[in-house]
């Protein structure tokens, strides 16, 4: 061995044993949490991962298993303030909710729940039966049936019209967020796309030229997160539906959005509903749950009584019905709707309901708890996001921290005990308060101080 291997022999980090790791008092507290099986596999990967490694130390070996204890200690999502100015922002689980909200779920679902067993008849039951009536309740449609999202609700109206073929708008043949689109939903259904028109105009007779003994179906797509405006035209579906009683053809909508009232109340463009929709005649109209509804993760359904038999007796809804909790879920925020009462149940709409005013109050309150010269209150914009109107802006009130580094500030905002998630512009942080709720405040006042320290 030369001179310089055994130098570096010398500085090569050894750690403790793997025992003598797993004994060690530091870690007793998370025996009872983790097991002692789970903590020696978790510091057996640690000390792999800085073996070779010339500049690790015992130090920085039990760091590095402190962090991967805490890692593996949280659950699989955890609460943050969304101060971003994006109400359904998806990246944070869109709809937010309260402990108002869940604690009606949870009233529920404790204990054993009645999924599938009737109780008048004391007998099994069929799983979703009250959902599925007030979908068609509140969609004003014949029946209703709910999937466990929205691109499921798309793939089952789909499927329907497998080894047929479905006309469908090339200016409507769109792509969401995380990769959901339209051509690789149709193909995954069976059906064949049939595109007709260009992307910024199709006609009546783009749709009826298409026509063919294998058209199953038309499919209207709401365009979610893009607008498309100037030399223009599409088909509505009130314009479809004689084309479609007259060949016999279904005619689907995919709503999205998930728009049941009209917004405009709250400074929102009207969005086309659910029951606009079923008026105009579509046999099946999806929307997600988690978007402008204000609830859960979930793919709603409303249409005609026949065509929701048909997917409800599609082998592909087995795979795609939902569990108890989101059925639960899903029956409160629709019974908030029903009752008018989806301001005082649905936490969505009350961050929409509050006025700038009031949040102008707030933010002059946190101001002077934070009482630094570093912080100011400027007048913003709230997007809606989650696929929803895409030109929509809400006023609102921003506080903004002007700080040396606002990516290392966003980094310290996360690693709060309860994160904080903001945004950055023109260099400074930026915390929007439509998106906060007023029983956050005291948690972004300590959050503003920690980055302005």
């Amino acid at each position: 061995m030369t001179e310089s291997e055994s130098a570096a022999g010398a500085n090569t980090f050894r750690p403790p044993s793997i025992e003598e790791l797993v004994s060690d008092s530091r870690y007793e507290p998370w025996i009872d949490v983790l097991t002692r099986p789970l903590i020696t596999r978790i510091i057996q990967d640690c000390v792999k991962d800085l073996r070779g490694d010339k500049h690790a130390s015992e130090a920085s070996l039990h760091a590095h298993i402190k962090s991967r204890l805490e890692f593996w200690d949280r659950v699989e999502t955890k609460s943050v303030v969304n101060a971003t100015g994006v109400l359904l922002h998806t990246n944070l689980g869109r709809a937010p909710h309260d402990e108002a909200y869940l604690s009606e779920i949870t009233r529920a679902l404790s204990g054993y729940a009645s999924v599938e067993f009737d109780l008048d008849k004391g007998d099994r039951g069929k799983r979703g039966t009250m959902v599925h009536r007030q979908i068609a309740e509140l969609a004003g449609a014949d029946a209703g049936l709910m999937v466990n999202n929205c691109a499921s609700a798309v793939l089952l109206m789909l499927s329907l019209a497998q080894g047929k073929s479905v006309i469908v708008s090339r200016g409507e043949l769109v792509q969401i967020g995380g990769g959901f689109r339209i051509p690789d939903i149709m193909a995954q259904s069976g059906a064949t796309l049939i595109e007709v028109g260009t992307t910024n105009r199709t006609t009546l007779e783009d749709y009826t030229k298409a026509l063919s003994d294998t058209s199953a179906a038309i499919l209207k797509v709401h365009r979610s997160n893009f607008y498309m405006s100037g030399f223009v035209d599409e088909v509505s579906t009130k314009e479809l539906r004689p084309v479609c009683r007259k060949h016999d053809l279904l005619l689907l909508e995919d709503l999205g959005s998930g728009a049941v009232h009209d917004l405009s109340k709250y400074g929102l463009p009207r969005e086309r509903t659910w029951s606009d929709a079923i008026r105009d005649g579509s046999d099946l109209v999806s929307i997600s749950g988690d978007k402008l509804l204000g609830g859960s993760q979930a793919g709603l359904l409303a249409g005609s009584t026949e065509a929701i038999a048909r997917a409800a007796g599609h082998p592909l809804y087995r795979a795609l019905r939902p569990g108890k909790m989101a059925l639960a879920a899903m029956s409160v925020t629709l019974r908030a709707h029903l009752s008018g009462r989806h301001e005082d149940v649905l936490p969505l709409y009350r961050l929409l309901a509050t006025d700038v005013e009031a949040l102008r109050n707030r933010a002059a309150a946190i101001i002077e708890s934070v009482k630094q010269d570093a912080l100011e209150m400027k007048v913003s914009e709230t997007l809606a996001g989650g696929g929803t109107l895409p030109q929509a802006r809400l006023p609102s009130i921003s506080m903004v921290a002007t700080v040396d580094s606002p990516d290392r500030a966003l980094t310290v905002l996360r690693n709060l005990q309860t994160p904080v998630i903001a945004r950055v512009q023109n260099d400074q942080v930026w915390f929007d308060l439509k998106t906060v709720f007023p029983d956050q405040d005291s948690l972004l006042v300590r959050a503003i101080a920690a980055i302005l320290k």
